[in-house]
């Protein structure tokens, strides 16, 4: 927490990782079913009390969970995301055809200048809640998380097997 997203961007890149894109943050947050919380659409059922604003140690509150196995990401710091902030980036993405919005790479402009997606904690641990921070931003509030990113094969295995080496 307390991390700016260009220096979030750089050590991700220096472990050969990413931040996550708006839409993957999502996705390992609400599910295929696009659930309301990471949990599920049910009320939160917290071992603890927990408010809004409080930041734990990672995994203390067990239920704070997709289905993904993926922990807090209904509650603790908000996180930086890829993508630039436009307050119209849904209904952007929502004009697109279904196979541009899988592949969606996010707004290309943001509603001002240095904006970027941060996600998490919203209100009533809602998932799909989204807003825009300065990129230059340090928050106490703020963090970060790493995806890696899985190319596909340029090639099928079977041309590779063929294939004389020297």
């Amino acid at each position: 927490a307390g991390i700016a997203w260009g220096d979030a961007r750089n050590y991700a890149r220096w472990l050969g990782k990413e931040l996550p894109t708006e839409a993957q943050w999502e996705k390992a947050a609400r599910g295929e079913q696009a659930f309301n919380h990471p949990w599920g659409n049910g009320r939160a059922l917290w071992t603890r009390p927990r408010s809004q604003d409080q930041i734990d140690a990672i995994k203390s509150h067990i239920s704070d969970v997709s289905v993904y196995g993926v922990y807090d990401l209904a509650g603790n710091v908000r996180e930086w995301c890829l993508d630039w902030y436009s307050d119209q980036g849904h209904r952007e993405a929502a004009g697109k055809g279904a196979s541009e919005v899988i592949n969606w790479e996010g707004v290309k402009y943001p509603s001002s200048p240095n904006l970027r997606v941060v996600k998490g904690n919203g209100p009533h641990w809602n998932a799909a809640h989204r807003s825009g921070m300065d990129l230059g931003e340090r928050s106490p509030a703020i963090g970060f998380r790493c995806v890696l990113r899985l190319q596909a094969e340029a090639e099928p295995p079977e041309t590779k097997s063929r294939r004389r080496e020297f």
